[in-house]
């Protein structure tokens, strides 16, 4: 049984390790924007992150591609990639939206209401 279970183990364990790894890419692209700034408006930093275009577009195509792309899906690591693409771009907003605190106060950007 070990040896079916070990290899399908070490896959989700691959693709886990790869939707945080483009988690933390997203989250670092993200905040690079904000690097050479002095002051900032209070939520500007969280509302990038939790109303960013492309993580919409990319929440919606994943999910009607999920619901109705039956004829387009028909590779065996498609849902796979959905499940990838939606992690990233969720789990990325609620990261970014928790350490922009920090990155704030690591860089001295000065925050205006």
């Amino acid at each position: 049984m070990g040896l079916i279970l070990g290899p399908l183990f070490l896959f989700w364990l691959a693709v886990a390790g790869l939707a945080l790894l483009a988690t933390a890419a997203y989250v670092a692209f993200g905040l690079s924007r904000y690097k050479a700034q002095e002051s900032v408006w209070a939520f500007e930093i969280g509302f990038f992150f939790l109303t960013n275009t492309w993580a919409f577009a990319v929440a919606i195509l994943s999910s009607l591609l999920y619901l109705f792309g039956d004829d387009w899906l028909s590779g065996p690591l498609a849902l796979p990639a959905l499940f990838i693409a939606t992690f990233t771009v969720s789990v990325g907003g609620i990261v970014g939206v928790s350490v922009s605190d920090g990155f704030i106060r690591k860089r001295g950007i000065q925050v205006t209401y």
